[in-house]
């Protein structure tokens, strides 16, 4: 129709299917436009078409059991971006099996689509640059760009909404999209360059889909709000603004979810003052649990509260309500655990089947979040993640003991979970794990002779590194002590330094602004305190080295979780635990815009395969460089570590 609603004419006709998201190809001749329907089952599929602007030559342009929409035609008009979704198979609703979206292009003459984002993140919202050589798109709470051929992947900014939508502007310089949710949103434009981006509207409800104007003065926008029963939609116009420079602030933005930036989103627990949290204990009608509820208890919860409120310096204060009763699941074990790789989803069924089972008699109205805990005798390891809800509050919800042992244990012999659940409620605070969900990220090749792997796994949240050490490496030299008498020597392979990374805590807000040198100079000296015991001095010097990354360095020696442990076998024989073999700093790197499990930090010289040449701890003398910076180790005084930062 024309622009004053004349001239109307219906393109597309078809009663059994819905046509959509219309797309006026850059000279004015197609359109191209996503179709829907039915297939013989009743499940919806859908598939991009494209259109002569006069109604003539309708043509498909993709098949299959997929569900493709909101094509975008290049600028030259010879090829067209979408976003689809697919699995490898359906449910019985109609759901796809292992479902992902992904951006994928097409030519506009005929050929197969070719994908051109990674997958396994719902990539969505594909946005040609102006010249055509790139792609931006959504990537759940990231904006991606990618060359238009694949290649060149990179995140330019985070804590985006996955279904705002972004744009670019006319210039090709910078990119609208939408932070926030369905309650409060903004619209945040960023540069493609660089570390620039501001916020240039605040909206309450969901804002979505920003367009530039031509001139690239003003951006329009949808604004959702509920009202209601009602959801109230309005269009409206903003100007662009300046898109201020980020600087060297020490805090780069994280994305939404479990994070390693800045800040926190609010939906999780709060990490200072006291949180109150419930227990819930859970068996099942084909594992049943034949100790107490009190027993289990024990063998976690008293160290947890201790870990974490020791760790937060007294700024967190750890709650523990137990509803002492096991409930009794209505479902096998295997039927609401299952076997699935994080047992994620299925655990938090669990979890949620408990707290109903629980609800007569527990009020959770009264707490911030809740854990259940299963069998230990049946289960070990943990996960995190989903929310619960009950008597008219909705918390966060972590679950230990998750996956079942090979064979049932003892319960005398089952092993002591509160390192597990204090790193599970740390999800519910929102920090994020540290060490790779594919464990080949970190596969080592056979060590040399006369040498062995040793795996080194820093604080609760799993930030691992491995080096190759001697065989007869004193500083790991376990010596064996037995009831009988006799003794034996070892070697340790696993250590352990547990206490919390700097970075993590500040997250928390466990360390203040003063405790945090944010270094700015190309040469710097900092003293630091030890991270375990820092009083009020510098607990940890950061480098702010691109936009959203930073190089940490804090201070570590025998103190407090970093003190070896001593430990018992099941024959009895007693040892002590190294967990620091040298007192010293260590140097880690921070990517506030990789997800979890994706390596967000690493320990400098570990170049994503999680090895380092030695334990990673500087001593008196020794550097490091990384991300063009040389850090070293210049004085130990006793109480603390003075470091060199210079920008090479």
């Amino acid at each position: 129709m024309a622009n004053d609603g004349t001239d109307q004419q219906q393109l597309v006709d078809d009663d059994i299917a819905y046509s959509d998201e219309p797309a006026w190809s850059p000279d004015g001749t197609q359109i191209a436009y996503s179709r829907g329907q039915r297939n013989d089952d009743g499940h919806w599929f859908s598939h991009i078409y494209v259109i002569n602007a006069d109604g003539t030559g309708r043509t498909k342009m993709s098949k299959g059991d997929v569900r493709d929409a909101l094509p975008v035609w290049s600028p030259d008009g010879s090829q067209i971006a979408f976003q689809r979704l697919s699995g490898s198979g359906r449910n019985d609703d109609g759901t796809f099996i292992d479902a992902d979206r992904a951006i994928f292009i097409l030519d506009n003459d005929g050929g197969k689509p070719v994908s051109i984002s990674e997958g396994g993140a719902w990539e969505q919202a594909p946005a040609w640059s102006p010249d055509g050589t790139q792609i931006a798109y959504v990537a759940y709470t990231t904006v991606e760009l990618v060359d238009a051929d694949g290649q060149n992947r990179r995140t330019i900014s985070g804590g985006a909404y996955w279904n705002g939508g972004v744009t670019w502007s006319p210039d090709g310089r910078r990119v609208a999209f939408v932070r926030g949710d369905v309650s409060e949103s903004a619209i945040v434009v960023a540069h493609v360059t660089d570390a620039r981006e501001a916020v240039v509207a605040d909206v309450p409800g969901a804002a979505s889909w920003p367009r530039w104007s031509p001139d690239g003065d003003l951006i329009a926008f949808t604004n959702e709000v509920s009202d209601g029963d009602q959801k109230l939609s309005d269009i409206y116009v903003t100007g662009t603004g300046p898109a201020a420079l980020v600087g060297t602030d020490c805090r780069p933005r994280g994305v939404n979810g479990t994070t390693a930036g800045f800040p926190i989103p609010d939906w999780f627990a709060a990490s200072t003052g006291t949180l109150r949290l419930a227990i819930l204990f859970m068996d099942f009608p084909d594992v049943q649990a034949t100790h107490s509820t009190r027993e289990e208890a024990e063998r976690g919860l008293p160290f947890m509260e201790e870990y974490l409120e020791t760790v937060s310096y007294g700024r967190f204060d750890l709650e523990i309500v137990a509803h002492h009763e096991w409930l009794r699941a209505e479902k096998p074990s295997q039927e609401l655990l299952g076997e699935t790789s994080l047992g994620l989803s299925l655990a938090h069924e669990a979890g949620m089947h408990a707290v109903w089972l629980a609800d007569p008699d527990v009020d959770f109205s009264q707490f911030d979040a809740v854990m259940t805990i299963f069998p230990s005798t049946h289960f070990g390891g943990g996960n995190a993640g989903g929310f619960v809800t009950a008597d008219d509050k909705t918390v966060p919800h972590s679950r230990t003991n998750t996956v079942a042992h090979d064979e049932p244990v003892a319960f005398a012999d089952a092993q002591p979970w509160g390192d597990v659940a204090a790193h599970e409620l740390a999800h519910n605070l929102g920090l994020l794990d540290l060490y790779p969900y594919d464990a080949t990220a970190h596969e080592r090749p056979s060590a040399r002779q006369g040498y062995e792997w040793v795996g080194v796994e820093w604080g609760r949240m799993n930030l691992w590194s491995w080096f190759m050490a001697p065989e007869a490496d004193e500083r790991r030299r376990l010596l064996w002590r037995f009831p009988s008498g006799g003794t034996n020597t070892g070697s340790a392979t696993y250590l352990n330094p547990q206490e919390m990374l700097a970075w993590s805590r500040w997250q928390l807000g466990w360390l203040d602004e003063t405790q945090i040198e944010c270094v700015e100079a190309a040469e710097t000296v900092v003293e630091l305190s030890p991270i375990a015991q820092p009083d009020r001095g510098v607990a940890m010097a950061a480098v702010r080295t691109g936009p959203h990354e930073v190089i940490v360095i804090e201070s570590r020696r025998v103190l407090g979780y970093d003190v070896a442990t001593e430990y018992r076998s099941s024959n009895g024989g007693r040892t002590t635990f190294p967990h620091l073999l040298e007192e010293g700093v260590i140097v880690y790197t921070v990517d506030t815009l990789v997800h979890s499990g994706d390596l967000p930090m690493r320990i400098a010289g570990d170049d994503g395969d999680g090895q380092v040449d030695d334990f990673p701890v500087l001593t008196v003398g020794e550097s490091v460089t990384v991300q063009g910076y040389t850090i070293t180790l210049t004085a130990d005084d006793g109480s603390t570590h003075t470091v060199s930062i210079v920008r090479n």
